[in-house]
This record gives structure tokens, sequence and C-alpha cells, in this order.
């Protein structure tokens, strides 16, 4: 039988993919072959995971100040 893949799996695997990016500052290539993915799909996940990160940044943190006067 073959490996069965949920939804799951794949939001872990596209979260990891982006961490793995980010947290070793290494190239879509890097990522490629660690992955066993194409550029473009490499591309799409860590946008896709990027846009989730963002927002929920949006949600989590507050600005006290919105107009930076005491923000050095």
């Amino acid at each position: 039988m073959g490996k069965k893949t949920s939804r799951r799996m794949s939001v872990i695997k596209n979260v990891v993919m982006f961490l793995y990016t980010l947290a070793l500052d290494t190239l879509n290539r890097k990522v490629q072959e660690r992955f066993q993915h194409l550029s473009k799909i490499i591309s799409r996940y860590f946008k896709e995971v990027f846009k989730i990160v963002c927002l929920l940044l949006i949600d989590i943190v507050k600005l006290g100040d919105l107009e930076f006067r005491n923000t050095p």
C-alpha cells in the first residue's frame, strides 16, 4: 500500500519547510533537495505559511503606541 497523506500532515510539512528555510537562512534550492519538491511548490508553500503567520501577528502583536511616539 502507498503512503496516505492527510491535510494535517501537509500543513505540518509546509510549516516545517517554512521554519527550515528561516532557521537555516537557506536558499530555495537547498529546501528542494531536502524535501524533494520543485521550486514552484516550495515557493507556494512558503508564501502560504508566511501569509498565515502575518495574519496571526496582526491578531497577537498589539502596538501600544500606534503613532510610534515612545517607540525607539
